[in-house]
């Protein structure tokens, strides 16, 4: 299916927005040490994603398999991320709210394979539905997506 000259702008403003805020985010984490920082925003209304990742593509499939599979009950557990705690989940939260425009959603991953931390404004059950429909094929190389 081919973009109109409107959605291809719409999509593009969401990925440098996703941009923008990804790099806001990692200047907030200069203190912590190894915090990998994947950020998803999507417009909750358009069904339009990007992503911005400090991970490779293994990398990002695995640590969304590994969070999926513990949101399903599955038993993979996560370990904590060191100097990550939910204070600065949160702290990290608010400035991603307060820099996106209404709207939009995102997901904030901190972290890599079993290590991980996240925050989301989507609930969890269509977090699972976009990992498991959108995100993961994506990032995976069966679907096409914004990068």
């Amino acid at each position: 299916m081919t973009e109109s000259f409107v959605e291809t702008q719409v999509r593009l403003l969401l990925e440098r927005q996703c941009s923008d805020v990804f790099f806001a985010l990692l200047r907030r984490l200069e203190a912590v040490q190894d915090a990998e920082i994947t950020l998803v925003v999507f417009d909750f209304g358009g069904g339009n994603v990007a992503f911005k990742t400090m991970l490779n593509r293994d990398e990002i499939v695995t640590a969304f398999e590994i969070l999926l599979d513990h949101w399903l009950g599955g038993g993979r557990s996560r370990q904590p991320v060191p100097g990550v705690d939910a204070e600065l989940l949160k702290l990290l939260g608010d400035q991603a709210k307060r820099l996106l425009p209404a709207g939009i959603g995102f997901i904030l991953l901190l972290g890599s394979g079993d290590r991980t931390a996240y925050i989301s404004t989507a609930e969890r059950s269509d977090v699972v539905r976009m990992v498991e429909t959108e995100l993961l094929p994506m990032w995976r190389g069966e679907a096409r997506g914004a990068n």
